[in-house]
C-alpha cells in the first residue's frame, strides 16, 4: 500500500448525465475537484470513430460504445487524491494495481447510472495522463499547476493536423511509452534533412497510430503518414513483437528511454549506438555516407571504443551476444534484411577453422556477398562468403588469378578457396588501398603528387588488362582500390571474361538472356551488349579532382575508347531483337489477366520465343 497525491479524471458519458447532479456532488466530498466542464467529440469525427480513438485496443465494438453509453456531449471531471491508496484489484482488463478510492468510486457511479459503462475513470497515473491528454488536449501537469482552464480543452488534439512538432511530442509523451530510434538531431525544430521521416518504437503500433490521428501508407507495415505543420510527415511505427530487433531488446528500449531537453523520449546511450549500428550494418544495403559522423558520436556516448565500421561491427556483435538477443528475420517485408552479412560470425569461425585465421573481423561495405578481414600467417587477408546459390565466385576467382599471374601489382593476391554445403569461402590478400566509392563518400580523395600517380596507374592497369586478354566489364569506383601513394588495383571479377572464351558465354546469353541487357559497365556500356574498359575508367577518374596528369590520362583513355580499342561485343543484333521481345512481352502481359499469364501456354509460347531469337 502506498499514499500519495495524485490526480485522476471522471467522465460521464452522455447517458450517465441522468445522474449528473448526484454523483458531481458525491465527488466534491472525495477529492478535490480540479475542473468539470463539459465537452463533445469533433464536429468531424463520428462518435464510433471518436471512441474508437480515445480507447483504442480496448475498447471491443465502438458502435455498441456508443449505443450504450451515447453520442452527445459528455461531462470531464479532474480531481485530485491527497492521499492515493493502491492495491491489485481484477479489473475488465485483468489484474492490476489501481487507485482504490478511484476503483471503488467508479463500480459506485456506475450502479447509480444503470451499469454500461456510462461512467469512465481512470485507475492508474499513466492510464490517467493518456485520457486527460486525449479529450483536453493539455497534459495533467498544465491542469494541476492551474496554466490551463476549461476554456483551453481541445477533445482529440490532432483531428485535423499537429501545429507543430513540439505540441505533437507533447501530447505524444503523455499518451504512450516511445521511442525515435534515430535521426532525431533536428528535432524537434526540424526534420532530420538526408532521411526526412521519424522513426518511431511502441508497444502497440495501432493504437499509437490511433491516439497520433496517424494513417496507413503504402510501403510497407510500419508506414504512416501524420498531418503536422499543414504537411504530411512519414512516420515509421515499429512495434514490440514485430521482429524488427529482438523482442527482448525491443522492450528494453522502451524501458531504458530518456527523456531528453528537447522534449521527446530517445533511446539510452548503449541502445542509441547499438540500435543504429543494427540497422545500419544488418538491415541496409550500404552505409549511408551521414550515418558515419552519427554512429561516431553515439559510440563516443556510450563509450563504445572505435571509429570504423568495421570495429562498430565487433562491438553490436559483442553487445548482442552479451545479452543474448538474436537476430530475426523482420515480419515487415519492406525491410532489407542482410541475412548473409547477420551470419558473419558463423562465417568467420567456419573460416577460421578452415584456414588459420586470427583477428577475423567483417568488412562491413559488404551485402550480398560477406566480406571478413583477418590475418593469415602474419599477413592481412580479406575472406569472401557467397551463399551455395551464387556461383559466380568461382569464376571471380579464377580470372582474379588470371590477372595476377601476370601483373600481381593489380589484383589482390588470390590465395586458396573452400566449397562447402553452405556456400563458398575465398580468401585473398587485402587490396591495395581503399575502396573509390568509400573515399569519394568519406572525401578522403588523393591530392598533388598521389593524383599524378593515380593517372599514370590507371593507364598502366588497362594495358595490363589488355596483356592478360582480360575484360573486366564492371570498372566502377565500387571495384577500384587507391593505395596511399595513388597505385590502381581491381576487385570485383565476377562479370570478367577471357576475350578467348567470350563465344562460349553465347549458351549461357540463350539460358539467362536478361544478363545480356544489364549494364555491366556502367557508364562503360554504349549499347546493350558492348564494353569497354577504357571508357568506364575513364568515367570514373572523372569523380576525382581536377589535375593536369588525371585529364590527360581521361582523354587518353576516351580517344581509344572512341576508336573501338577494347571494345568487346556480343551479337547486338540478337540483343536488339531481345529488347523487342521484352516490349513485346510488356504489351502482351496488360492485355491477359493475372490468371492467364500464369497458365502453361503462355509459358510455352515465350520459352518459344526467345529459344527461336538464340
Amino acid at each position: 500500500m502506498m499514499a500519495r497525491d495524485e490526480i485522476q479524471m471522471f467522465v460521464l458519458w452522455e447517458k450517465a448525465r441522468s445522474a449528473e447532479t448526484r454523483i458531481l456532488s458525491d465527488i466534491a466530498t472525495q477529492a478535490e475537484v480540479l475542473a468539470s466542464f463539459e465537452a463533445s467529440w469533433p464536429k468531424e469525427l463520428s462518435a464510433q470513430d471518436a471512441y474508437n480513438r480515445f480507447y483504442g485496443p480496448l475498447l471491443p465494438d465502438a458502435a455498441e460504445k456508443a449505443s450504450r453509453s451515447g453520442t452527445g456531449a459528455f461531462v470531464v471531471v479532474l480531481v485530485r487524491f491527497p492521499r492515493a491508496r493502491y492495491d491489485w484489484r481484477m479489473t475488465q482488463r485483468g489484474l492490476e494495481y489501481v487507485n482504490l478510492d478511484m476503483f471503488e468510486l467508479k463500480w459506485k457511479y456506475r450502479e447509480w447510472v444503470g451499469g454500461n459503462n456510462r461512467v469512465h475513470g481512470t485507475l492508474s497515473e499513466e492510464e490517467c495522463r493518456r485520457d486527460v491528454a486525449l479529450l483536453t488536449g493539455h497534459t495533467v501537469d498544465e491542469w494541476a499547476q492551474g496554466k490551463v482552464t476549461q476554456k483551453d480543452a481541445v477533445v482529440l488534439p490532432g483531428q485535423q493536423g499537429w501545429k507543430n512538432l513540439a505540441e505533437f511530442f507533447t501530447l505524444f509523451n503523455e499518451t504512450h511509452p516511445y521511442v525515435v530510434l534515430r535521426n532525431a538531431e533536428e528535432l524537434p525544430a526540424a526534420f532530420d534533412p538526408v532521411h526526412g521521416d521519424i522513426d518511431l518504437l511502441v508497444r502497440n503500433a495501432k493504437d499509437c497510430a490511433r491516439c497520433l490521428n496517424a494513417r496507413k501508407k503504402k510501403g510497407g507495415a510500419a508506414a504512416y503518414a501524420v498531418r503536422i505543420g499543414g504537411h504530411d510527415v512519414h512516420v515509421d511505427i515499429r512495434e514490440v513483437g514485430d521482429d524488427y530487433y529482438d523482442e527482448r531488446w525491443e522492450c528494453g528500449i522502451l524501458e531504458r528511454r530518456v527523456l531528453n531537453d528537447r522534449g521527446f523520449y530517445e533511446p539510452a546511450a548503449e541502445d542509441a549506438f547499438h540500435s543504429l549500428a543494427y540497422h545500419c550494418l544488418y538491415q541496409k544495403q550500404w552505409l549511408a555516407p551521414d550515418y558515419y559522423g552519427k554512429l561516431a558520436r553515439l559510440a563516443s556516448a556510450a563509450g563504445v571504443t572505435g571509429q570504423t565500421p568495421e570495429e562498430w561491427a565487433l562491438a553490436l556483435d559483442g553487445y548482442l551476444r552479451q545479452h543474448g538477443y538474436t537476430c530475426p528475420q523482420p515480419k515487415d517485408a519492406s525491410v532489407k534484411f542482410g541475412r548473409v552479412r547477420v551470419g558473419w560470425r558463423q562465417a568467420a569461425d567456419e573460416a577460421t577453422a578452415l584456414f588459420g585465421l586470427t583477428d577475423v573481423r567483417p568488412c562491413v561495405p559488404s551485402y550480398r556477398t560477406l566480406e571478413l578481414e583477418a590475418t593469415m600467417g602474419g599477413r592481412p587477408v580479406r575472406v569472401w562468403f557467397v551463399p551455395a546459390n551464387d556461383g559466380t565466385i568461382l569464376r571471380e576467382y579464377d580470372l582474379g588469378r588470371t590477372l595476377f599471374e601476370k601483373s600481381p601489382e593489380a589484383v589482390a593476391e588470390p590465395l586458396r578457396w573452400h566449397i562447402g554445403r553452405r556456400g563458398v569461402h575465398y580468401v585473398s590478400a587485402k587490396p591495395h588501398g581503399r575502396c573509390l566509392k568509400e573515399l569519394i563518400e568519406r572525401g578522403l580523395l588523393p591530392q598533388g603528387a598521389a593524383l599524378e600517380r593515380l593517372a599514370s596507374s590507371s593507364l598502366e592497369l588497362i594495358a595490363k588488362l589488355e596483356d592478360a586478354k582480360l575484360v573486366h566489364r564492371d570498372i566502377r569506383p565500387e571495384t577500384l582500390f587507391v593505395s596511399e601513394d595513388g597505385r590502381l588495383s581491381l576487385g570485383g571479377f565476377c562479370f570478367a571474361i577471357m576475350r578467348s572464351a567470350y563465344k562460349t558465354e553465347i549458351p549461357l546469353l540463350r539460358r539467362n538472356p536478361a544478363k545480356a541487357l544489364i549494364p555491366l559497365g556502367g557508364a562503360g556500356v554504349a549499347v546493350p551488349g558492348e564494353w569497354n574498359d577504357r571508357y568506364a575508367l575513364a568515367q570514373c577518374l572523372k569523380l576525382l579532382p581536377k589535375h593536369s596528369a588525371l585529364e590527360a590520362a581521361i582523354a587518353k583513355l576516351e580517344a581509344e575508347a572512341k576508336d573501338g580499342k577494347g571494345v568487346l561485343k556480343a551479337n547486338v543484333k540478337k540483343l536488339r531483337l531481345r529488347l523487342l521481345l521484352l516490349y513485346l512481352e510488356v504489351v502482351f502481359r496488360g492485355l491477359l489477366s493475372p490468371k492467364r499469364r500464369k497458365s502453361a501456354i503462355f509459358r510455352r509460347i515465350r520459352a518459344f520465343v526467345q529459344h527461336a531469337l538464340f
